[in-house]
């Protein structure tokens, strides 16, 4: 059960309302306000509800929920930064200094 304060409540609504933040973050800010149980939610939304109004399957619903009430509001709202590169470079600095030289 996710219960926002009026302060993370503002914070959500000024990122799905400003337009100017990465997409999947609007989405999530908006999947946590609808998820919102507190007195200053308008409506209580279903987990079914929340997916097909949004959009997206019921279990992104279930894990962004999961996520905020384990990690909080950033880690929920923000992607993991990638630990490493999924491939390997394929030349070394000097070959590709090289190359632009060339």
């Amino acid at each position: 059960m996710v219960f926002l304060t009026s302060d993370q409540r503002e914070k959500l609504e000024g990122i799905s309302r400003n337009g100017h933040a990465p997409t999947k973050k609007i989405l999530h800010a908006q999947v946590l306000l609808m998820c919102d149980e507190s007195t200053q939610a308008k409506q209580k939304w279903t987990d079914e509800e929340i997916s097909s109004a949004l959009n997206v399957h019921r279990n992104t619903v279930g894990r962004k929920r999961k996520r905020f009430l384990q990690q909080g509001m950033n880690p929920c709202l923000n992607r993991r930064q990638r630990i490493s590169q999924p491939l390997p470079p394929k030349l070394k600095v000097e070959q590709f200094a090289q190359l632009i030289a060339i």
